[in-house]
């Protein structure tokens, strides 16, 4: 998910530190991030709030993933 690497890139955070501040798993994170996994439905308002992401384009960046 490029928003989400984006994102933590910009703050120069790690998948570790960024998945602290979220509330999961460094593994979680990064299979988020790459696309393997999506971001479960009871963490998408959090994920939103934490990265200023909206859930909407979070949800897009899902629906787009051709490997989906």
């Amino acid at each position: 998910m490029e928003k989400l690497s984006a994102w933590r890139k910009r703050f120069k955070l790690t998948q570790k530190q960024a998945a602290d501040l979220i509330g999961t798993t460094q593994s979680c994170f990064s299979l988020w991030e790459t696309g393997t996994r999506t971001i479960p439905k009871k963490l998408l308002t959090k994920v939103s709030k934490v990265t200023g992401i909206s859930i909407r384009q979070l949800l897009n960046q899902v629906s787009n993933n051709p490997s989906e």
